[in-house]
């Protein structure tokens, strides 16, 4: 039996098919997300951040929900006719291929905690002795995804905006000092920028609505240059990145 899965998305995904990829469809559906949830504090002004706190700026609000709208409007008017990318749902062999292919490009990213362990490797030789504690706890803050924090949360968003501006300029301290971590976060920078063009050229299969892209493939079956320099870097990297995320569908979502 064919895999099935359940994903954010109106439709079923299948390895049998291809998932129809419409970015319009995808953005009107996050505005209008966004739309309800103006709705909401319209109707429950209580401010989020407790009693004490002011209420909310009616006019800010209705200022949002009036531009929501206007974009809401735009999208609804062309999302019928707006681009689709038909997507390979790959299946469980599909990822050791996807690893091979990455590895041909020379484009597999470092282990996350390679980048961590050479990044603390320069704290405990190049930063002031005094600071490095306050350093590791800063690393291990950042790299813990369970303490990201909620977007209703205001101030937790404010600290975890200064941690990430202060763990950027460690990392731009580490490559400095460290050739090490330099060349760890050269092949993470690579591997970011490349991995979405070849995930694209394995898994998109075809192409909806937009006459301008000639869609081909190459020798070796992957997409054609011309098709990728067709469908533009931006939307290479949407459909690459849409795809890896089909190919990884997260286990408690999938169901035979």
């Amino acid at each position: 039996m064919a895999m099935r899965a359940r994903v954010d998305s109106p439709l079923p995904v299948t390895t049998d098919q291809p998932f129809r990829f419409c970015p319009a469809r995808e953005e009107l559906d996050a505005l209008r997300a966004q739309a309800a949830a103006l709705d909401k504090q319209d109707a429950d002004p209580a401010p989020a951040d407790g009693p004490d706190a002011p209420p909310p700026d009616a006019d800010a609000v209705s200022g949002q929900a009036r531009a929501l709208a206007d974009r809401i409007e735009a999208l609804e008017a062309k999302v019928d006719t707006a681009p689709v990318y038909l997507i390979r749902v790959g299946g469980f062999p599909d990822r050791a291929k996807w690893r091979r292919l990455l590895a041909e490009h020379n484009a597999m990213s470092p282990a996350p905690q390679q980048l961590v362990a050479a990044l603390r490797e320069v704290v405990d030789t190049k930063i002031v002795a005094e600071d490095r504690p306050a350093w590791h706890e800063l690393i291990a803050r950042v790299t813990d995804i369970t303490l990201i924090p909620n977007g209703d949360d205001a101030e937790g968003v404010k600290h975890w905006m200064e941690d990430l501006a202060s763990y950027a300029d460690l990392q731009e301290v580490a490559k400095e000092h460290s050739p090490r971590f330099l060349k760890l976060s050269a092949q993470k920078q690579f591997s970011d920028e490349t991995a979405p063009t070849l995930a694209c050229q394995m898994f998109l299969v075809g192409v909806e609505n937009r006459d301008d892209v000639p869609f081909a493939r190459d020798g070796k079956g992957l997409v054609s240059d011309a098709t990728l320099r067709a469908l533009g870097s931006e939307t290479v990297a949407t459909i690459g990145a849409k795809a890896r995320d089909l190919l990884f569908l997260d286990k408690a979502l999938e169901k035979n």
